[in-house]
């Protein structure tokens, strides 16, 4: 089970784990905590309902491009990207344990045996991120699950790739993260426990970043940051994404040559 925030975190951070996984026969979820219905990449004209119903629907699509993984949503409100002032509770402030329970009712009605999350700073500290990874691990306790892996990026790997943006940087200032940023973003590599090949499934993640059309361009035609990620070419595509990265989090760690999911495929120490 692979629990995220909204609807298209699934494509960015483990999109090629899910599609390795699907391939090899394992039953994979995809539980996205929200709808997404506070989304970036539309007109501010579209209705939060709509939007998150559109969003729904194209992860839908995403999951099917990956190959076949079940979907479901806790029906959690969408934070936004900033802190809220209005008196509505959302998922990031949402009780962690109030949260958990319908987690933890998915992860033993699946009879999960593994799922991930995000890292302590929820990737690159958006307030859902992080509290997915409270929510998360309070979920694995309650459903007994003690194979979490918290899913990031290597800091350092993606500071040094910050440099072949360039171009794109010099386009979209506004779109590309400093490299000072980055270092604040993610993992320590001392932390990462596990680098995952995922350089076969390429294709079917870059399909799915795509099929989340709302959150490619601004409604005045500029590219988000999925936008950027799903248009680079594929060298670089490769370069950037051709990689996963996971923190093993309880239990015994596996075997550097095992993927998340205990399968002998290309995985290696980070």
């Amino acid at each position: 089970m692979c629990f995220h925030a909204h609807p298209d975190d699934e494509a960015i951070l483990t999109a090629g784990a899910i599609a390795a996984a699907l391939r090899l026969g394992h039953r994979v979820v995809i539980v996205v905590a929200t709808d997404g219905g506070r989304g970036d990449g539309v007109s501010a004209r579209v209705s939060r309902s709509a939007l998150g119903a559109r969003r729904l629907a194209e992860l839908e699509q995403s999951a099917q491009v990956l190959g076949g993984a079940h979907v479901e949503c806790l029906g959690m409100n969408d934070s936004g990207s900033s802190v809220r002032s209005d008196d509505e509770p959302t998922f990031a402030t949402i009780d962690v344990d109030k949260a958990a329970r319908p987690l933890a009712a998915l992860l033993r009605s699946y009879e999960t045996d593994v799922i991930t999350t995000y890292d302590s700073n929820g990737g690159y500290g958006h307030q859902d991120h992080k509290q997915v990874h409270r929510v998360g691990a309070r979920a694995a306790r309650l459903a007994g699950i003690d194979v979490l892996y918290e899913a990031t990026m290597n800091r350092d790997a993606v500071t040094r790739v910050r440099a072949r943006l360039q171009v794109i940087d010099v386009l979209l200032p506004k779109r590309v993260p400093t490299a000072a940023a980055m270092q604040r973003w993610f993992a320590d590599p001392a932390q990462i426990t596990h680098r995952v090949d995922v350089s076969d499934y390429l294709d079917r993640k870059r399909a799915a970043m795509r099929a989340h059309r709302s959150q490619l361009l601004t409604s005045r035609g500029v590219p988000c940051s999925l936008g950027i990620y799903a248009a680079l070419p594929r060298p670089l595509f490769r370069h950037i994404f051709g990689a996963e990265w996971y923190i093993r989090r309880g239990g015994v760690v596996q075997p550097w040559e095992s993927t998340i999911f205990g399968d002998r495929i290309a995985a290696s120490r980070p």
